[in-house]
């Protein structure tokens, strides 16, 4: 993130200092983890000319730090900080086999969009979330965390209509079908849910269902189930919640092997979730059914679960409107 925000235009106003030499017990090792970050976290941003200095712990060693770098200014320095989304953006002809590629989805106002931003240090888009999803579609977004790139999927997130349902499913499989087809599978697939929510509603429970179909129990252990806007919650209802998810809608894949965990709204707590999903790649069901067994879309698994709320709503607006005139 850090090189990110400064660009390779600023890179000589940078300087990466070490620090706490003088608690160093074994020099030794402070030489290699030394060299293991010029090689590693720092190579790109050294390479386009930034500079490491040691710093000893002292007045003289701080000032000559400082004075190093010289009185050129480069306002174009924090300009990261404004345009980041679009250095991080790639296209998905851009995504390739050796990415950790993780796709995030949900329903709207959960959090999916929030939960990418913390971890690749971006700001969030202005506007309404629904809106913002509306007009963005799938979005891709590359950063590097030690040697390996990251690619995380940003998707619209599903509302309480089953045709804006199916307008995001089909965009989500279009994309995994399209990878899929370039030989790319999957590290993880994070579904959000927010903890705010007082209870597992019918809308919620529509959705999730459709992920869990869309992802199949075979790459369940790629899955992970995370509750967010905790921060915002009042606990004892939400841990019912929590409890209620975990019992209930979710009972199924938790049992498949996908993992519960919890989004404390931090960078630490987003990666924390990220690394655990580990280097393991596998095929969703959704891709081997468009792909190999070459279905369409309505055919599939979670297709089929779509067409079959589809065909359910009339039936059900035009009871409800039986009932309605009899009062």
């Amino acid at each position: 993130m850090f090189a990110h925000w400064c660009g390779s235009e600023a890179a000589d106003r940078v300087r990466l200092v070490t620090t706490m030499w003088d608690e160093v017990d074994a020099e030794s090792d402070a030489n290699s983890m030394e060299n293991r970050l010029k090689v590693t976290h720092w190579n790109s941003l050294l390479n386009a000319g930034a500079r490491y200095v040691r710093f000893d712990n002292t007045p003289e060693s701080a000032w000559n730090i400082v004075l190093g770098i010289g009185d050129t200014g480069k306002p174009i320095l924090l300009k990261g900080l404004y345009d980041l989304r679009k250095q991080l953006a790639i296209k998905m002809s851009e995504v390739v086999a050796s990415d950790i590629v993780i796709i995030v989805m949900g329903t709207t106002g959960t959090g999916m969009s929030h939960f990418i931003d913390k971890l690749t240090g971006m700001q969030p888009e202005e506007g309404p979330e629904q809106l913002v999803s509306y007009k963005r579609g799938i979005r891709a977004y590359a950063c590097h965390y030690g040697r390996r790139r990251f690619v995380f999927v940003d998707t619209p997130g599903f509302t309480n209509t089953s045709l804006w349902q199916g307008a995001v499913l089909r965009k989500i499989v279009d994309w995994l079908g399209t990878i899929y087809r370039r030989s790319i599978t999957l590290t993880g697939v994070i579904y959000t849910h927010s903890i705010s929510d007082t209870h597992d509603s019918g809308t919620n429970q529509s959705s999730f269902r459709i992920f869990s179909d869309l992802c199949g129990a075979e790459a369940a252990d790629r899955v992970r189930l995370v509750t967010t806007m905790w921060d915002d919650a009042d606990v004892e209802s939400a841990e019912a919640l929590e409890n209620t998810l975990q019992d209930g809608s979710w009972k199924s894949l938790l049992h498949a092997g996908a993992c519960y965990q919890r989004f404390q709204n931090t960078t630490q707590s987003a990666w924390e979730i990220v690394l655990g999903l580990g280097d393991t790649k596998k095929t969703l069901l959704v891709q081997k059914e468009l792909v190999d067994m070459r279905m369409k879309l309505e055919q599939t698994t979670s297709g089929r679960h779509l067409v079959f709320i589809k065909t359910k709503a009339p039936r059900r607006l035009g009871l409800r409107r039986r009932f309605r005139g009899l009062y």
